[in-house]
C-alpha cells in the first residue's frame, strides 16, 4: 500500500500479533494498556506491531516507538489490512462498531480475532439494526474480552456463547520512571506543591451521554466549593489529556471563576502520565456517570492512593463509594476520607490488587497453540 496511509514495517508472521488500539499521546485509560502490555510481549517473544488509528481531532506523525505504526488515513487502512494484513491474531480495542463489524468478517480469511470491550457503552446504540450488527459481528471473534462481570452479562444476554467470553481486567501497573515523574506540567507541580490535601481526577477527553457530561468535572467543581470551608488551602487537579468540547471546557472554567475557587481548583488539559500526579495525592476521585473498569482507579489503588468513585459499576475492593451524581454524598465520603487518610491508606495496602498482563500473555499463547 502507498506509504502515505501507513508506514512500512518488516513482519514475522509466525505467532504474530496485531494490536489495533489507540497508543499515547495523548493518554487514555486504553491507550495506557496497550503501551504497558506491547513490552511485556515482546519479553514473552510474541512479534506484535500495533496499530494506532488515533482519535477524531488529533494529527499522527510516524511513530519513534518501533513496531506502533500511527495511521493517518483509518478507513483506507482498514480496507487494506483486510487483504493484506501478515499477522495471524488480531486483536481489536476500539469502541467504533464498523471498525469491529469490518474486522469481524477477517475470521473468513483464516484470522484468529479478540476484541476487548472497555465499556458497556458499546452496546448503547438507539439504531436496533446497528445492534443486530454488533451481535452478529461479535459472534465472529474467537475470544471476546470484557473488563467486568457487567459487560459479560449483556454478551451473554445478547446470545454469545459464555465460553467465547472472557473477564480479564484492564490494567497494568506502571513501572515507574523518574523521567515521567519530571514530565509534570511545571504549572500543575507548582499547584501540587503549593497547596494541601490534593485532590486529582482525570479524563481522556470530555464526552456526553444522555445530554449528560461523563467525568463530572461540574460535580467536582461544586465539591470543591463545598470542602473548601474545611480546607482552605485544597487542591484539585483535573486533567485532560485532550479537551474535546471547547465550549463545555470554557463553561466550566467560568464555573470555577463564578464560584471563586481560581486559587483551589485547577482543569487543565496536559499531555503525560497520570501516575505521577496519582502518587502526589492525597485522594483519588473517579466522579463518572458510566463506566467499565477503570484504569485510573485500579492504578490509584495499586499506588495506595484512596480512591472515592460512583456506584455506576462493580468497584474494586478498597474503593469508597458514592452515588452517582449526588455531590451532598461525594463531599460527605471525601470529608471522612481525608479525615482518616492514613488509615485508608493502610487498608489499601492490604487489597493486594492484581496486575492482569499474565492473564493476557496467556490467553494469547492459548490462542496462538489452538
Amino acid at each position: 500500500m502507498d506509504n502515505k496511509y501507513i508506514e512500512s514495517s518488516q513482519f514475522d508472521i509466525i505467532n504474530s500479533l496485531a494490536l489495533i488500539g489507540p497508543y499515547p499521546p495523548p493518554y487514555g485509560g486504553v491507550a495506557i494498556h496497550v503501551e504497558r502490555i506491547k513490552p511485556i510481549l515482546e519479553k514473552e517473544n510474541i512479534n506484535c506491531f500495533v496499530y494506532n488509528l488515533g482519535h477524531k481531532g488529533v494529527q499522527y506523525t510516524k511513530s519513534s516507538i518501533p513496531q506502533v505504526i500511527n495511521i493517518k488515513y483509518p478507513k483506507l487502512w482498514i480496507l487494506w489490512y483486510f487483504i493484506s494484513s501478515k499477522e495471524n491474531l488480531i486483536h481489536n480495542h476500539y469502541t467504533e462498531w464498523k471498525l469491529a463489524f469490518i474486522l469481524g468478517f477477517m475470521s473468513i480469511i483464516g484470522k484468529k480475532l479478540v476484541i476487548t470491550i472497555h465499556s458497556k457503552e458499546f452496546f448503547n446504540k438507539d439504531n436496533w439494526l446497528i445492534k443486530k450488527l454488533i451481535i452478529f459481528a461479535l459472534k465472529q471473534y474467537s475470544l471476546i474480552i470484557v473488563v467486568n462481570n457487567d459487560i459479560k452479562n449483556i454478551c451473554l444476554s445478547a446470545g454469545i456463547d459464555k465460553s467465547n467470553i472472557k473477564v480479564i481486567p484492564a490494567f497494568i501497573s506502571p513501572i515507574i520512571k523518574q523521567k515521567e515523574i519530571m514530565e509534570i506540567n511545571k504549572d500543575v507541580s507548582k499547584f501540587i506543591e503549593s497547596h494541601s490535601p490534593i485532590i486529582s481526577a482525570n479524563a481522556y477527553a470530555i464526552a456526553f451521554t444522555k445530554n449528560q457530561e461523563v467525568y463530572g468535572i461540574d460535580i467536582c467543581i461544586d465539591l470543591c466549593e463545598k470542602i473548601i470551608k474545611n480546607h482552605k488551602n485544597i487542591g484539585f487537579v483535573f486533567l485532560l489529556s485532550k479537551i474535546g468540547d471547547n465550549e463545555y471546557f470554557e463553561k466550566m472554567q467560568q464555573r470555577i471563576v463564578d464560584k471563586n475557587l481560581e486559587k483551589n481548583f485547577k482543569l487543565i488539559k496536559v499531555t503525560c502520565q497520570f501516575y505521577p500526579i496519582l502518587m502526589k495525592s492525597d485522594l483519588f476521585i473517579r466522579p463518572t456517570n458510566t463506566d467499565g473498569d477503570a484504569i485510573s482507579v485500579r492504578e490509584a489503588l495499586y499506588l495506595g492512593i484512596p480512591t472515592i468513585a460512583s456506584d455506576v459499576v462493580n468497584r474494586p475492593k478498597g474503593t469508597i463509594l458514592f452515588k452517582n451524581r449526588d455531590v451532598n454524598d461525594l463531599t460527605f465520603k471525601v470529608e471522612h476520607a481525608l479525615k482518616d487518610n492514613e488509615l485508608n491508606k493502610n487498608k489499601i495496602i492490604k487489597t493486594n490488587l492484581l496486575d492482569y498482563s499474565k492473564q493476557l500473555v496467556d490467553t494469547y499463547q492459548n490462542l496462538f497453540n489452538k
